[in-house]
């Protein structure tokens, strides 16, 4: 099953017309009755009837439509928290300073990124600058203050 059969078949139940529902994702028609066709040899029956030009879901299609819609809709909230991560509007950063340095200087810029940055969450570490470097080499963090 492929993510355009589904995207094909939701297009063909908003449309209850083949022809309609190629126009509304810019493929041939042809093309459009060829995927759902391999969609319904694939899930084993008919998804549709055929009344001439109109089309409507029959009982398996309707049960296939209720997760076909809800499977979009979690791969549309997926791409958008990927893009939220991508974007730094969310996700986690790992910190480890001097001690030294995180006494005077970390406070104030923890402060700041959490007013600019409230969904990332933030760790701080303070650590001898020997463990800062093997951190960042070993990936545990992602920024180091020495």
């Amino acid at each position: 099953m492929e993510l355009r059969q589904i995207e094909y078949f939701m297009a063909v139940a908003a449309h209850q017309n083949f022809s309609r529902a190629a126009e509304h994702v810019h493929v041939s028609q042809p093309s459009l009755s060829i995927q759902i066709g391999g969609l319904e040899r694939e899930l084993g029956t008919r998804l549709f009837d055929r009344l001439g030009r109109k089309v409507v879901l029959t009982q398996a299609g309707e049960l296939f439509h209720v997760h076909a819609e809800r499977a979009l809709r979690e791969l549309d909230q997926a791409e958008q928290v990927v893009q939220e991560l991508l974007g730094a509007k969310r996700g986690r950063l790992v910190v480890g300073a001097l001690s030294t340095v995180n006494s005077y200087l970390i406070a104030p810029l923890v402060s700041r990124f959490k007013q600019r940055f409230p969904d990332i969450h933030l760790q701080v570490h303070a650590q001898a600058s020997a463990d800062v470097v093997n951190g960042l080499l070993s990936n545990r963090l992602d920024i180091g203050i020495c």
